[in-house]
């Protein structure tokens, strides 16, 4: 991730967006029955973050804290 990104991702939402973004530069194949880029981004993140997936809309627009964002 450049140093541009990192300064640029605030909420749960711009990481999202983000990892989304990524995986449409590659081609990434998922296999049967997989998720598809914007589930498998949310699921990563929201795992990342130790987050419940199931709640996941309520955090999106949170920010992220300066421990979380120099990872």
């Amino acid at each position: 991730m450049t140093i541009d990104a990192k300064a640029n991702l605030r909420t749960l939402r711009d990481v999202l967006r983000y990892a989304v973004t990524r995986f449409n530069e590659r081609p990434i194949f998922y296999g049967h029955g997989q998720l598809g880029r914007v589930r498998r981004g949310a699921f990563l993140v929201i795992r990342a973050m130790k987050l419940p997936m199931e709640r996941m809309e309520i955090f999106l627009d949170a920010f992220l804290t300066h421990a979380r964002s120099t990872r």
